[in-house]
Formats: structure tokens, C-alpha cells, sequence
């Protein structure tokens, strides 16, 4: 989720390939394992930073669009699903088993 938090679009490439290595490398020091993962700040990406996510080793990238449908042949801008605090485990359950009701109210 990067080191800092900037808006990766709003920064040089330059500074958005170090923000997106670093804490991938700081994570495997620490765990000794590679985050797989990885979530734009603020949900904000573009193609360009889609590939740097890609490059820097991630196997998929998170944004916040909330969708209910997610194209796994598009690995770097999985939609997030939104939970919010007064969901309950029985509504996480629901949700992950594909009930959409919880993204119409």
C-alpha cells in the first residue's frame, strides 16, 4: 500500500516504482515472505502504474471501486468489496458467497 500513501497518479513514476517496491521489499525482510498483493492509495491507477505494480512482482492490485464482479483476467484493478462496520460474520459469509443485495441498498 506503498510507504507513504501518495496519490501514486499525482506523483513522478519515478517516486510511484520506489513507493510501490519499497514496502514489498521491507515486507519480505520483515515476514520473509513476497506480498503477492498490492493496493493503490486512494484507488488511484492508471495503466502506466498497473505495469509498474506488475513489474515490481505483484500478482494482483486492488483499487476502490466497489463491484460486486471481478475480472480475474484483469489482475491489476481488482474492485474492492465493500464491508462496512455493521456487518456482521453472517454478512461477510454472504457476501463472499456472491450476495449482491448488500451492494444495492
Amino acid at each position: 500500500h506503498t510507504m507513504t500513501h501518495p496519490d501514486l497518479t499525482a506523483v513522478s513514476r519515478e517516486r510511484a516504482r520506489a513507493e510501490i517496491a519499497e514496502p514489498r521489499d521491507t515486507l519480505l525482510e520483515i515476514t520473509g515472505e513476497t506480498p503477492r498483493s498490492f493496493a493503490y492509495p486512494y484507488g488511484a491507477f492508471d495503466p502506466g502504474l498497473a505495469n509498474a505494480v506488475e513489474e515490481a512482482g505483484y500478482e494482483t492490485a486492488t483499487t476502490v471501486v466497489a463491484s460486486d464482479v471481478v475480472d480475474f483476467g484483469s489482475p491489476f484493478d481488482v474492485p474492492r468489496i465493500p464491508l462496512r462496520r455493521e456487518h456482521g460474520l453472517s454478512d461477510v459469509k454472504s457476501i463472499v458467497d456472491g450476495d449482491i443485495s448488500f451492494f444495492n441498498g
